[in-house]
C-alpha cells in the first residue's frame, strides 16, 4: 500500500473516531497529523521490481539466487541482509535490476561491485548493441534508497526510479 493510501486510511479512521467520541473537526485533524507523521512504510523491493517489469516490453530476465549474485555481480550474499537481483538474457532488451540491503560495513564494497558490473555490461554490449543495450548499460544508475543500494539498468530509469520511490522509503 502506498503512502497516500495509508495517509487517507489514517485520516478516515481519525475522523470516524472523532465522530464517535464527540471530538471536533479540529481535534480530529490534530489526531490525523499525529497518525500520519508517525506512520512508517515498510520497504517492498519485490513489489517495486514487479511494478518496474510490468512496464518493460521484450525483457527476458532471470531472478538470481545467492550463487548468481556471486557469479554475475561478484557480491557475496553473506555481505547482504537482503537482495533482489535480476539479470537479462543477452538476446532480449537489457533490463537488469539490483535492490540490495547491505550489511552496514559492506555498503561501499557492494557499491563498487555494482559499478564494476555496470562497466562489464557496457563492455559486453559495446560491439553487440542489440535493442540499444550499450546505451542502456551506459545510462545505468546506482544510488542509495533509504537503507538499500539500487542499480537500475533499464530503458527508462527515470520511470523505474519513481516506482522504486513508491515501494521503498527514502
Amino acid at each position: 500500500m502506498n503512502r497516500r493510501a495509508l495517509a487517507l486510511a489514517a485520516a478516515s479512521l481519525a475522523i470516524t473516531m472523532s465522530g464517535c467520541m464527540g471530538r471536533s473537526d479540529t481535534q480530529a485533524a490534530a489526531v490525523t497529523e499525529v497518525n500520519i507523521s508517525t506512520l512508517e512504510v515498510a520497504a517492498d523491493p519485490q513489489a517495486a521490481a514487479d511494478a518496474i517489469y510490468a512496464t518493460v516490453e521484450n525483457c527476458k530476465n532471470e531472478k538470481l539466487d545467492a550463487a548468481g549474485l556471486g557469479s554475475f555481480y561478484n557480491i557475496s550474499s553473506v555481505d547482504t541482509e537482503q537482495f533482489l537481483v535480476y539479470r537479462t538474457d543477452p538476446a532480449s532488451k537489457l533490463c537488469d535490476l539490483a535492490i540490495i540491503l547491505p550489511k552496514e560495513d559492506k555498503r561501499d564494497r557492494i557499491r563498487e561491485s555494482l559499478q564494476l558490473y555496470k562497466e562489464k555490461r557496457m563492455a559486453e554490449f559495446k560491439d553487440y548493441d542489440l535493442f540499444d543495450a550499450h546505451k542502456i548499460a551506459e545510462g545505468a544508475v546506482i544510488y542509495d534508497q533509504g537503507d538499500y543500494l539500487v542499480m537500475l539498468m533499464l530503458p527508462d530509469n527515470e520511470s523505474a526510479q519513481e516506482l522504486i520511490n513508491a515501494h521503498i522509503p527514502q
